[in-house]
């Protein structure tokens, strides 16, 4: 890792999904996952503990966990509602659902987008 890196928290429930986001965005920034806790509260404090530049949710977190009553679109809420205009990604590869259920369709986007990193990285630095 090198200081030059900004930090993202990514949260899934798909640890292949993880792994997958750490190898294509590793390169330019240091993604730390964020485990899934059974309290919304206590997952907005981890990811404020570790000091990120920036979070990245899926969409859909009860998919693969069903012991969670929250879905991304909640961690997106708490996140804003504490400090405004934060850097929050919501990623999903269901967007016209997460679209209808969200507050900002501006933070969803499709898992596979293009140029979507360096959409984070402009986000950071204009924050």
């Amino acid at each position: 890792m090198t200081s030059d890196k900004f930090k993202i928290a990514y949260i899934d429930d798909n640890d292949a999904q993880i792994r997958s986001f750490q190898r294509s965005a590793g390169q330019e920034f240091n993604v730390i996952k964020v485990p899934l806790k059974k309290s919304l509260d206590a997952v907005v404090s981890n990811i404020f503990d570790q000091k990120v530049n920036a979070v990245v949710i899926d969409y859909d977190l009860r998919d693969g966990n069903s012991t969670i009553n929250y879905q991304g679109d909640d961690i997106f809420k708490k996140i804003v509602e504490r400090i405004d205009n934060f850097p929050v990604f919501i990623l999903t590869s269901h967007v016209k659902e997460a679209e209808r259920q969200s507050i900002d369709i501006n933070a969803i986007y499709d898992r596979n987008a293009e140029n979507f990193l360096k959409r984070v990285r402009r986000q950071i630095e204009n924050y």
